[in-house]
């Protein structure tokens, strides 16, 4: 039996057309969602999913460039001067409520310090305005103090080595700067998805369900070799590359001849076997 796929045109909350699919996983895949998520969207009669309008369409030719979208966002009365505005959230690097007041356009842009722009493409493309992430209420009443990981502007989550889910942040750059964790740290996890830091391990990637708590991954740290050098009645505990130096040999052959011989001399030395 032939299957006949639909079309399913992706817009964003200004009504562009930014992606068509031809099957819900398409759409999935697209917007970073569960394709079960867009099927029990649109089966429900809505059309919001992760920030976009998504609408199914039988045939090619009903496809539309752009379309109407409906203004949903609520005012509120600003308590200094009694007029209605549009309920600004904005959030830091953090996912942290910053602060949250009615504002028109233009004080928002004052707030912030930057173009009118700038906070239109923070609110519909999930761009970064003056470092904070910017929301406009769709509620009365819900106005959450932290944003949720699944936020699209989230790339990177930092996780403990119990792998709980412990901060999330917008690029790696942010993350190194936050943390002080080193950037090629943060990389390199990322790439090889294995951590080189004592607690903590990075991702790029976490599940739809069960993200609180992950499987992680860390590289086994080397312990350093240490010995003791013994001359003339002195006796020294250093590494085996700084005792190399001290006695002037290389590390493969005191490294070899202290695994043979756990107690030896060796150029007038007394060399004893710490630890390894």
């Amino acid at each position: 039996m032939k299957v006949v796929k639909k079309y399913y045109g992706v817009y964003d909350l200004s009504g562009d057309l930014v992606f068509v699919g031809r099957t819900q996983l398409e759409v999935g895949n697209y917007l970073e969602v569960n394709d079960a998520t867009v099927f029990r969207t649109l089966r429900a009669g809505r059309r919001n999913v992760a920030n976009h309008i998504v609408i199914k369409y039988d045939t090619e030719k009903e496809l539309k460039k752009k379309i109407k979208v409906e203004k949903t966002y609520p005012k509120f009365r600003d308590p200094k001067d009694t007029r209605f505005k549009r309920m600004y959230l904005a959030y830091d690097l953090n996912a942290e409520l910053d602060f949250e007041r009615p504002l028109f356009m233009n004080e928002m842009c004052e707030k912030l310090g930057v173009h009118k722009d700038t906070v239109l493409d923070a609110v519909v493309k999930n761009h970064l305005a003056n470092k904070h992430i910017i929301r406009v209420a769709r509620s009365q009443t819900r106005f959450p103090k932290k944003l949720s990981p699944h936020c699209k502007e989230f790339k990177v989550f930092k996780y403990n080595r119990k792998g709980e889910l412990v901060a999330w942040y917008t690029t790696m750059s942010v993350a190194s700067r936050l943390t002080g964790i080193k950037y090629d740290i943060i990389r390199n996890c990322i790439v090889k998805h294995v951590s080189t830091h004592e607690k903590y391990y990075f991702t790029d990637h976490i599940p739809l369900v069960g993200y609180k708590k992950i499987t992680v991954k860390f590289k086994a740290r080397k312990k350093p070799v240490v010995v003791y050098v013994s001359q003339a009645g002195k006796r020294e505990k250093m590494s085996l590359s700084k005792a190399c130096t001290y006695i002037g040999t290389t590390y493969t052959t005191l490294k070899q001849k202290i695994s043979q011989e756990p107690r030896l001399l060796y150029k007038g030395y007394l060399i004893e076997l710490v630890s390894a």
